[in-house]
């Protein structure tokens, strides 16, 4: 039973108590014989009734402030079974439509919750869903890469342009901007 029903039975009794007493008091006499025996009754489950509280309180307060329990044997493992099979999707895609989550995405959130002792602002994603791993071995001399095209074959580079054959001027060894005045192109009378 919850500790604050313990507590509301307690304070049912004590109330049923305070009420034979001021009964009695207000007819100026004492409590009679069964009144008597119905108030030591009474006295009796609220000290039941304190005890079980008192009990409730101190297993409330041990488990929060005990570890989680650890996680062995089959429980771990379908707890991990459970996590794999969790769509980062199905979360993104529920969260951003305000539904609340379904299916396995919803046990392992519940799961989640539990293990952690915390509620969740959003949604519980299991680590392994959003971080992957490239699972090869290397130098990584080439990250990106590269299309040796045989059919691109390029010769020798000499000095023989194709444009300065056909008469173009080339200029050479530069190593700024270039300013070249160009000549008017209208007639000035």
């Amino acid at each position: 039973m919850k500790v604050s029903a313990l507590r509301e039975q307690r304070s049912a009794k004590v109330a049923q108590m305070k009420g034979m007493i001021d009964k009695a008091a207000d007819e100026g006499r004492d409590l009679s014989a069964d009144e008597a025996k119905q108030f030591e009754t009474l006295k009796a489950e609220e000290r039941a009734l304190a005890g079980q509280v008192d009990r409730a309180e101190y297993l409330a307060e041990a488990e929060r402030r005990s570890v989680a329990a650890p996680v062995t044997g089959d429980a771990g493992a379908d707890f991990n079974k459970l996590a794999r099979q969790v769509s980062v999707m199905k979360v993104i895609r529920a969260q951003m439509e305000g539904r609340s989550l379904d299916g396995v995405e919803a046990e392992y959130a519940q799961e989640a919750e539990r293990r952690s002792g915390r509620k969740a602002q959003g949604a519980f994603v299991p680590m392994a869903a959003l971080e992957t791993r490239a699972n090869t071995t290397g130098t990584a001399g080439e990250i990106t890469p590269i299309d040796h095209r045989q059919d691109q074959y390029i010769d020798a580079l000499r000095n023989r342009l194709l444009a300065r054959r056909l008469g173009i001027r080339i200029l050479s060894g530069l190593s700024g901007d270039v300013s070249i005045p160009k000549h008017g192109s209208g007639l000035a009378t």
